[in-house]
């Protein structure tokens, strides 16, 4: 029962981070030349989804480059400015 709450809980907060960081990223992208930095984790239905998310951006004229990253080396590429 905890290990479904637990994986349960991992489905949410991957989508809700993505969100946040292209949330962050798309005002990030009007002042900066780069492209728009999407994390790639693995897990089916969070790369799914920042793979929607990434299609439309480019189709809106953004840059977008997908970056793999570990789950938990995410957090602390986002920390860092990485991703």
């Amino acid at each position: 029962m905890l290990g479904n709450l637990i994986a349960y809980g991992k489905k949410i907060i991957v989508p809700i981070t993505i969100v946040s960081a292209l949330a962050c990223g798309q005002v990030a992208a009007q002042d900066q030349s780069g492209p728009i930095k999407i994390v790639v984790t693995g897990i089916t239905d969070a790369d799914f989804i920042a793979n929607v998310y990434g299609t439309f951006l480019e189709k809106q004229g953004f840059k977008v480059e997908r970056v793999k990253a570990d789950y938990a080396a995410q957090f602390v590429g986002l920390e860092a400015g990485d991703l």
